[in-house]
């Protein structure tokens, strides 16, 4: 039996991250930890590919941190920037 991996498609990473920060709130209220979110793209992705990686990434920070030490971590799209010719 053959799998074929999921052709990419349009993934608001915005929505993903709501969806992960929904699964995670009582991790994220347990450890006392502050997760900001700014604007994200809708990218060409994988969707339960994006899930996950969002997934470790904050469940990774939450997990690994300096006791003591007040946790915010803050994902946003990074500003454009343009030069003039």
């Amino acid at each position: 039996m053959t799998i074929r991996p999921e052709p990419p498609q349009p993934v608001d990473l915005g929505q993903v991250v709501t969806e992960v920060l929904s699964d995670l709130d009582e991790g994220i209220r347990s450890s006392h930890g502050n997760v900001v979110v700014g604007p994200l793209p809708t990218v060409s992705a994988t969707p339960l590919q994006m899930r996950q990686l969002f997934q470790n990434l904050i469940a990774n920070a939450l997990k690994f941190h300096p006791d003591g030490v007040a946790q915010r971590y803050t994902w946003t799209r990074p500003r454009a920037t343009m030069e003039a010719e």
